[in-house]
């Protein structure tokens, strides 16, 4: 937390779990691609399967 201070930036009580977030839908995000072949919306030669939509879903950490 420090070095956001330095940084200039105040974290509040909800930074963690924004991060967190953040971090867990980005490598969501790269296995889902790496499983397919391909990112979103990219069509490629590569590519196995197709993605099906998706769902609002509460995860719910003690962070």
């Amino acid at each position: 937390m420090g070095y956001l201070r330095n940084m200039g930036l105040e974290p509040d009580e909800g930074f963690l779990e924004e991060a967190l977030q953040q971090l867990t839908q980005t490598v969501v995000e790269l296995e889902a691609a790496k499983q397919i072949g391909a990112g979103r919306y990219e069509r490629t030669p590569e590519r196995k399967t197709y993605r099906n939509g998706h769902r609002d879903r509460v995860w719910e950490t003690r962070v």
